[in-house]
């Protein structure tokens, strides 16, 4: 055949980079006998042909160049979906990755002849989540995450010890699991140890874990009364030769001095995670109104003129429309170096909820940059942040 696939996205590549195929049609394409000539790619997401692309020979090398991505991310997202946040398994994020297709044909001649699925690339599943930058390479990583926790964070972080949400996701293989659950003191050594299957009915779909002591409490009947710190460790079942299991530690922070504000955020791989704010904090509203002027006098009945009601004045400067956002500024205690890097994608995340009554509600980070500390020039730091709630309430119109 004289169609030449050059070149194909890898498979666990992420559909919000360029998602990049290369083909050469070796005959037609640099012929005068085939005048207008353009590649065609249809593009089939679930098995379902969801875009036609025509493109013109690249004119160096005679290429068809097709970059998919801005079509392929409209297919994919993290969205929660009713979490039951009860749960371990509280949420399946089912539109985690695309599988996706390409089939290659061509069109040519005054009178168009089009012609399909002349060149089929690869089914390939395309996931939902960055990259960041690459350097020297096109190759994605996330399948080092694959079969196991679906985050960056450090094998160390804090959480609150009645924290009722804390959040991590599992990238699973084909295999159900289990999770470990250990207790320890303050001098190391363990308390309890427990253990819960984790069902995969779905693979490749990302699983958000509740990992918080009230669920661990009341679902593996876990005390964490005399407990400091806590481990999660999760094992497939079938396990390949180069598994390597990722146990996170999560000290528990027992009496905050100032009011808790938990985050929950979706990370760079597409998951969930939490983060809880116990320094003090500060609390304030932006406040907008419309205003419409009048005259600061009536006239009465009587006919005389008024500058008041009884005790009351008349204004002549009226608010007749008003509304406020409430905003926050977060402060967290002493990080690590690893820790402010991974909270790096909590300032960046497109999807932030602040957990408030039972519920989250949504959350705006509104700090426009992010500065990166070393602990060989910052002894200690912490991370602040600046946010507001992502609804704006009103109040009553005159």
């Amino acid at each position: 055949m004289s169609y030449d696939l050059k070149y194909e996205p890898v498979e666990f590549s992420s559909a919000h980079g360029d998602l990049v195929y290369v083909v050469f049609d070796t005959v037609k394409a640099n012929s005068p006998s085939f005048p207008n000539f353009k590649y065609v790619a249809d593009v089939y997401v679930g098995g379902v042909m969801v875009s036609r692309l025509k493109a013109f020979p690249d004119p160096v090398n005679n290429f068809g160049v097709f970059n998919i991505g801005n079509i392929v991310r409209n297919y994919v997202d993290s969205q929660l979906s009713n979490p039951d946040f009860t749960s371990i398994q509280s949420d399946v994020l089912d539109n985690y990755f695309a599988s996706v297709q390409v089939k290659f044909g061509n069109e040519y001649g005054a009178t168009p002849t089009l012609t399909t699925n002349l060149l089929l690339s690869d089914l390939t599943n395309f996931y939902s989540y960055y990259t960041g930058r690459l350097v020297g390479t096109a190759q994605q990583n996330l399948s080092t995450y694959y079969g196991n926790f679906a985050t960056t964070r450090p094998t160390r972080t804090s959480v609150m010890s009645n924290a009722t949400i804390n959040l991590l996701s599992l990238f699973p293989n084909d295999s159900n699991g289990t999770l470990t659950v250990i207790t320890y003191n303050q001098a190391g050594s363990v308390l309890a140890t427990e253990t819960a299957t984790i069902d995969i009915n779905d693979p490749d779909y990302l699983n958000v874990l509740n990992l918080s002591p009230s669920v661990l409490s009341d679902i593996l009947s876990l005390s964490f009364d005399n407990a400091a710190y806590y481990t999660v460790q999760y094992v497939p079942d079938d396990e390949p030769a180069e598994y390597v299991s990722r146990v996170y530690r999560f000290d528990l922070d027992c009496e905050p001095r100032y009011e808790v504000y938990t985050l929950h955020f979706l990370n760079r791989l597409g998951g969930y995670e939490s983060y809880s704010f116990s320094k003090r904090s500060k609390r304030s509203i932006d406040i907008q109104r419309k205003d419409f002027t009048k005259l600061k006098y009536t006239i009465d009945s009587n006919g005389d003129m008024q500058y008041n009601n009884g005790v009351v004045m008349n204004d002549d400067s009226v608010t007749y429309y008003g509304n406020f956002k409430e905003k926050l500024e977060l402060n967290c205690d002493w990080l690590t170096e690893d820790q402010l890097t991974w909270l790096s994608e909590l300032v960046k995340s497109p999807q932030v909820y602040i957990q408030s009554n039972g519920y989250l509600v949504p959350f705006k980070i509104t700090d426009q940059s992010f500065e990166y500390k070393q602990r060989a020039g910052d002894r200690n730091f912490n991370l602040k942040i600046a946010g507001e709630y992502g609804d704006v309430k009103n109040v009553q119109y005159r």
